[in-house]
């Protein structure tokens, strides 16, 4: 069917599976959402454990929201109402709508997963349009965007990379920031010591060693 072949292609946005979700409300009982975490559980785990549940629970809440155009049928017919042609139509397209964003969201989560293990600079191509995927979860197209987009990623981390020598200072000394101290520094030039400006016997007062010059006193007369 061409209307499947739209709705599992990519997942909604956020905003548009609550607009079509809100036609069909789920019924407010339990078994229509999914289950939170318990309390006594919550402090016991880790982290990254509730972080996982979490996205679980997302996952979980985008294939039940399915059920809310059912549930509405199934309670038309319990209750032997007559159901119009356009509301029986909006339903069953709100349904199928809404699981085909559920399985969108498995498949842009199986990619990731994959993704991992070949080459994380590419993350961002699994979240397009799969158009041509056919029956893989990638499609053969895929390795002609790859390469296209590796491609870019190398050129821009090839002018990244000269973008950060050229304002470290790799090339011309001048450039560096400690050959910048060489070309306008004391080493770049003859420069008198300070002893010398103190005057010329100051220095020999202060040898390298760094202990001072011990003079014999002066005999008094």
């Amino acid at each position: 069917m061409k209307f499947l072949e739209t709705v599992v292609d990519k997942p909604l946005k956020n905003d548009k599976r609550k607009a079509v979700a809100s036609k069909f409300p789920l019924p407010s009982c339990d078994p229509a959402h999914p289950p939170k975490l318990d309390e006594s559980i919550v402090c016991l785990v880790p982290k990254a454990a509730k972080s996982y549940d979490r996205f679980l629970s997302k996952l979980q809440q985008f294939t039940m929201d399915a059920m809310g155009p059912l549930a509405f049928l199934q309670e038309q017919i319990d209750k032997k109402a007559q159901i119009d042609s356009d509301t029986l139509k909006s339903a069953v397209k709100s349904s199928l709508t809404l699981l085909g964003n559920a399985a969108a969201h498995f498949s842009v989560e199986r990619r990731k997963c994959i993704m991992k293990h070949l080459n994380s600079d590419l993350k961002p191509l699994v979240e397009t349009h799969f158009p041509e995927r056919g029956p893989h979860l990638f499609g053969e197209s895929f390795g002609a965007r790859a390469k296209a987009a590796a491609d870019g990623i190398k050129a821009l981390k090839g002018i990244q990379s000269m973008s950060m020598k050229r304002f470290s200072g790799s090339g011309d000394s001048k450039f560096k920031p400690q050959g910048r101290r060489q070309y306008w520094g004391v080493h770049s030039y003859p420069q008198k010591s300070v002893f010398r400006r103190l005057g010329p016997t100051s220095q020999s007062q202060f040898p390298s060693s760094g202990k001072f010059k011990k003079f014999p006193k002066k005999q008094q007369k």
